[in-house]
Protein backbone atom coordinates (compact mmCIF):
# COMPACT_ATOMS: atom_id res chain seq x y z
CA UNK A 1 0.00 0.00 0.00
CA UNK A 2 1.19 3.50 -0.75
CA UNK A 3 -1.02 6.44 0.23
CA UNK A 4 -4.01 4.09 0.64
CA UNK A 5 -3.56 2.54 -2.81
CA UNK A 6 -2.71 -1.15 -3.34
CA UNK A 7 0.33 -1.65 -5.58
CA UNK A 8 1.32 -5.24 -4.76
CA UNK A 9 0.17 -8.11 -2.55
CA UNK A 10 2.54 -10.25 -0.47
CA UNK A 11 3.42 -13.57 -2.09
CA UNK A 12 6.04 -14.87 0.33
CA UNK A 13 8.10 -13.46 3.14
CA UNK A 14 10.95 -14.33 5.48
CA UNK A 15 13.31 -12.67 7.93
CA UNK A 16 17.04 -12.80 8.47
CA UNK A 17 18.26 -14.96 11.31
CA UNK A 18 21.40 -15.09 13.38
CA UNK A 19 23.12 -18.35 12.49
CA UNK A 20 25.83 -19.59 14.82
CA UNK A 21 28.03 -22.61 15.50
CA UNK A 22 26.74 -24.13 18.76
CA UNK A 23 30.12 -25.56 19.80
CA UNK A 24 31.90 -22.24 19.33
CA UNK A 25 29.22 -20.26 21.18
CA UNK A 26 29.59 -22.69 24.10
CA UNK A 27 33.38 -22.29 24.00
CA UNK A 28 33.01 -18.50 24.07
CA UNK A 29 30.49 -18.69 26.93
CA UNK A 30 27.65 -16.93 25.09
CA UNK A 31 24.05 -17.83 24.43
CA UNK A 32 22.94 -16.35 21.08
CA UNK A 33 19.34 -17.41 21.85
CA UNK A 34 19.25 -15.07 24.87
CA UNK A 35 16.71 -12.31 24.34
CA UNK A 36 19.35 -9.74 25.27
CA UNK A 37 22.18 -11.03 23.00
CA UNK A 38 23.85 -8.04 21.34
CA UNK A 39 26.14 -7.28 18.44
CA UNK A 40 28.83 -6.21 20.90
CA UNK A 41 28.66 -9.60 22.65
CA UNK A 42 28.76 -11.37 19.30
CA UNK A 43 31.84 -9.44 18.20
CA UNK A 44 33.62 -10.15 21.51
CA UNK A 45 32.75 -13.86 21.29
CA UNK A 46 34.01 -14.18 17.71
CA UNK A 47 37.21 -12.31 18.56
CA UNK A 48 37.78 -14.52 21.62
CA UNK A 49 37.63 -17.62 19.41
CA UNK A 50 39.49 -16.04 16.42
CA UNK A 51 36.44 -16.76 14.26
CA UNK A 52 34.36 -14.71 11.85
CA UNK A 53 31.01 -12.98 11.59
CA UNK A 54 29.70 -13.40 8.04
CA UNK A 55 27.45 -10.65 6.72
CA UNK A 56 26.51 -9.06 3.41
CA UNK A 57 28.90 -6.13 3.12
CA UNK A 58 28.98 -5.71 -0.68
CA UNK A 59 27.67 -2.35 -1.86
CA UNK A 60 24.27 -3.60 -3.04
CA UNK A 61 20.84 -4.22 -1.50
CA UNK A 62 22.30 -6.58 1.15
CA UNK A 63 24.52 -3.90 2.66
CA UNK A 64 21.60 -1.48 2.84
CA UNK A 65 19.50 -4.19 4.52
CA UNK A 66 22.23 -4.64 7.14
CA UNK A 67 22.56 -0.90 7.82
CA UNK A 68 18.79 -0.46 7.97
CA UNK A 69 18.43 -3.33 10.47
CA UNK A 70 21.16 -1.87 12.69
CA UNK A 71 19.67 1.64 12.62
CA UNK A 72 16.12 0.39 13.28
CA UNK A 73 17.40 -1.89 16.07
CA UNK A 74 19.07 1.13 17.66
CA UNK A 75 15.76 3.01 17.65
CA UNK A 76 16.37 5.17 14.59
CA UNK A 77 15.35 5.23 10.97
CA UNK A 78 17.04 5.67 7.61
CA UNK A 79 14.61 8.32 6.39
CA UNK A 80 12.67 11.01 8.17
CA UNK A 81 9.09 11.14 6.88
CA UNK A 82 9.39 8.32 4.29
CA UNK A 83 5.78 8.92 3.26
CA UNK A 84 6.99 12.07 1.52
CA UNK A 85 8.56 9.97 -1.25
CA UNK A 86 11.34 11.85 -2.99
CA UNK A 87 10.93 14.69 -0.50
CA UNK A 88 11.91 12.41 2.44
CA UNK A 89 15.00 13.47 4.36
CA UNK A 90 17.96 11.25 5.36
CA UNK A 91 18.01 10.52 9.10
CA UNK A 92 21.35 8.79 9.63
CA UNK A 93 23.12 11.63 11.44
CA UNK A 94 21.62 10.49 14.75
CA UNK A 95 22.76 8.41 17.74
CA UNK A 96 21.18 5.32 16.09
CA UNK A 97 23.08 5.94 12.85
CA UNK A 98 26.30 6.50 14.77
CA UNK A 99 25.82 3.25 16.72
CA UNK A 100 25.18 1.34 13.48
CA UNK A 101 28.40 2.80 12.03
CA UNK A 102 30.27 1.86 15.20
CA UNK A 103 29.13 -1.77 14.96
CA UNK A 104 30.11 -2.08 11.29
CA UNK A 105 33.47 -0.44 12.04
CA UNK A 106 34.11 -2.64 15.08
CA UNK A 107 33.55 -5.77 13.01
CA UNK A 108 35.60 -4.45 10.10
CA UNK A 109 38.60 -3.61 12.29
CA UNK A 110 38.54 -6.89 14.20
CA UNK A 111 39.74 -10.42 13.53
CA UNK A 112 36.04 -11.31 13.30
CA UNK A 113 35.88 -9.68 9.86
CA UNK A 114 36.22 -12.21 7.07
CA UNK A 115 38.58 -11.17 4.28
CA UNK A 116 35.61 -10.81 1.92
CA UNK A 117 33.38 -8.76 4.26
CA UNK A 118 33.24 -5.71 1.97
CA UNK A 119 32.40 -7.79 -1.11
CA UNK A 120 30.29 -10.60 0.38
CA UNK A 121 26.73 -11.26 -0.68
CA UNK A 122 24.51 -14.03 0.73
CA UNK A 123 26.35 -16.96 -0.85
CA UNK A 124 29.83 -15.68 0.03
CA UNK A 125 28.65 -15.14 3.61
CA UNK A 126 27.29 -18.70 3.69
CA UNK A 127 30.60 -20.10 2.39
CA UNK A 128 32.49 -18.16 5.07
CA UNK A 129 30.17 -19.39 7.82
CA UNK A 130 30.51 -23.01 6.70
CA UNK A 131 34.31 -22.73 6.63
CA UNK A 132 36.70 -23.56 9.45
CA UNK A 133 36.73 -19.92 10.62
CA UNK A 134 32.97 -19.40 10.60
CA UNK A 135 31.19 -18.73 13.91
CA UNK A 136 28.29 -16.32 13.26
CA UNK A 137 26.33 -15.31 10.20
CA UNK A 138 23.37 -13.05 9.46
CA UNK A 139 21.46 -14.54 6.57
CA UNK A 140 18.11 -15.84 5.35
CA UNK A 141 16.50 -19.17 6.34
CA UNK A 142 17.45 -20.88 3.04
CA UNK A 143 20.97 -21.52 4.33
CA UNK A 144 19.92 -24.55 6.38
CA UNK A 145 18.40 -26.35 3.38
CA UNK A 146 21.45 -25.39 1.31
CA UNK A 147 23.81 -26.78 3.97
CA UNK A 148 21.80 -30.00 4.25
CA UNK A 149 21.96 -30.38 0.48
CA UNK A 150 25.72 -29.83 0.52
CA UNK A 151 26.08 -32.48 3.24
CA UNK A 152 23.99 -34.95 1.21
CA UNK A 153 26.16 -34.44 -1.85
CA UNK A 154 29.33 -34.77 0.25
CA UNK A 155 30.75 -31.26 -0.13
CA UNK A 156 30.12 -30.30 3.52
CA UNK A 157 30.61 -32.56 6.54
CA UNK A 158 27.34 -33.44 8.29
CA UNK A 159 29.01 -32.53 11.60
CA UNK A 160 29.20 -28.90 10.44
CA UNK A 161 25.48 -28.87 9.65
CA UNK A 162 24.70 -30.54 12.98
CA UNK A 163 26.57 -27.71 14.72
CA UNK A 164 24.34 -25.00 13.21
CA UNK A 165 22.11 -23.06 15.56
CA UNK A 166 19.82 -20.16 14.81
CA UNK A 167 18.33 -17.37 16.84
CA UNK A 168 16.62 -14.02 16.49
CA UNK A 169 18.65 -11.24 14.92
CA UNK A 170 20.98 -9.76 17.57
CA UNK A 171 20.13 -6.60 19.46
CA UNK A 172 22.03 -3.33 19.33
CA UNK A 173 21.16 -2.62 22.97
CA UNK A 174 20.32 -5.41 25.44
CA UNK A 175 17.09 -3.74 26.57
CA UNK A 176 15.75 -2.91 23.09
CA UNK A 177 14.36 -5.57 20.70
CA UNK A 178 16.13 -6.04 17.38
CA UNK A 179 14.49 -5.21 14.07
CA UNK A 180 15.42 -8.13 11.80
CA UNK A 181 15.39 -7.53 8.05
CA UNK A 182 12.23 -8.71 6.36
CA UNK A 183 12.41 -10.09 2.86
CA UNK A 184 10.25 -11.79 0.33
CA UNK A 185 8.33 -11.07 -2.83
CA UNK A 186 5.16 -9.23 -3.73
CA UNK A 187 2.90 -9.80 -6.71
CA UNK A 188 1.80 -6.82 -8.72
CA UNK A 189 0.19 -6.17 -12.09
CA UNK A 190 1.43 -3.28 -14.16
CA UNK A 191 -1.02 -0.55 -15.12
CA UNK A 192 -0.43 -1.28 -18.81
Amino acid sequence: MWKDKLYAAPFKSNAQLLWYRKSLARAAGVDPTSLSFTWDEMIQAAVSQSKTIAEQGARYEGYMVWINALVLSAGGQILENPEAGREAKPALATPAGEKASEIVGNIGRSVAAPANLSTAQEEQARATFQSERGMFMLNWPYVLAAARGAAEEGSLPQAVVDDFGWARYPRVYPDQPSAPPLGGANLGIGAY
